[in-house]
């Protein structure tokens, strides 16, 4: 069973390179001009890692479009802007961001939502991401469109309560108020995630080391997100890392072929969800059998 681990530090400036498969690796054609893939966005770790001429401008265009830009932009940006991510748009640092805040009543319903817009540096910190239960391929449910899990947010409780209170003294509300400061939507999410296990399964493993799972959800020709992409129930604890995004891929054996998976998680030092995602599948080999075998004798 082989697996690889690779850490992306944006502080450090460390790079790392795949050569071109010769083809793009979500439609498959070889008849377009090629570009540079991302594996993990610049937004989020800079030029870390590149997959030389991997993808035609076609699907670089529907990535952008759909998903990778919303993240980036209106899940991230506040974020990112806060913890110092690289970006191309030196303005995009001090760019207002969107604050609602709502008084609540006792149902937790708003009562009125309030909205501005302010610098990065004066709204809350608050990550956001998505609690997921093992995809269904490893749990063995069948493929659907239910959107399973829940929203998570990590957030600054001293500069979120500070504001909460800065609001309650302006208003004079005294219950329990909502504050949004980023938007996430679980498809897009999902195809983020997606985009970026299938990008670097096959940087590590080649083109035709496996059968693809993903094109479609990460074109937009699929919405059974959560057949492919799961995670783990508990939250790993905030660390003194300068990671940005962790990756690990692996294969894991099953009885009749072999499933090849990524784990993500996204700035770790924040303690955030790990995500697993599978990318492929292949037939079993010797060796596969062989560290099944091993793995079911340690747990026995």
């Amino acid at each position: 069973m082989r697996t690889e681990t690779v850490n992306f530090d944006y502080s450090r400036r460390e790079s790392k390179s795949y050569p071109s498969p010769g083809r793009c690796i979500y439609c498959g054609r070889s008849d377009l001009p090629l570009e540079d893939e991302h594996i993990v966005p610049f937004a989020l770790a800079g030029d870390t890692i590149i997959f030389e001429k991997a993808s035609c401008r076609p699907c670089a265009e529907i990535i952008n479009r759909e998903f990778e830009s919303y993240c980036l932009s209106t899940t991230l940006g506040a974020f990112r802007a806060r913890a110092g991510t690289p970006t191309r748009n030196k303005k995009d640092r001090t760019k207002e961001r969107p604050v609602r805040m709502a008084p609540l009543n006792d149902d937790g319903e708003a009562i009125d939502v309030y909205s501005w817009t302010m610098p990065p540096n004066q709204i809350p910190l608050v990550l956001l991401s998505w609690l997921l239960p093992a995809a269904g391929m490893f749990a063995g449910r069948t493929a659907s469109e239910e959107i399973l899990g829940e929203g998570w947010a990590r957030v600054s409780e001293e500069e979120t309560a500070a504001y909460i209170n800065a609001f309650k003294a302006i208003t004079g509300h005294a219950g329990n108020v909502g504050l949004s400061v980023a938007k996430l939507e679980p498809e897009r999410y999902f195809r983020f995630l997606a985009k970026t296990a299938h990008a670097f399964a096959i940087a590590e493993f080649g083109f035709d080391a496996f059968e693809h799972l993903l094109p479609d959800v990460i074109l937009g020709q699929s919405k059974c997100y959560c057949h492919y992409v799961g995670g783990e129930p508990h939250i790993p604890e905030p660390n003194d890392s300068e990671v940005s995004c962790r990756l690990e891929v692996g294969v894991f054996a099953g009885e009749s072929d072999t499933l090849v998976g990524v784990r993500i998680q996204l700035f770790p030092m924040y303690g955030s969800p790990i995500h697993h995602v599978v990318v492929g599948k292949r037939a079993l080999t010797e060796e596969d059998i062989a560290a099944r075998d091993r793995q079911n004798a340690i747990s026995a």
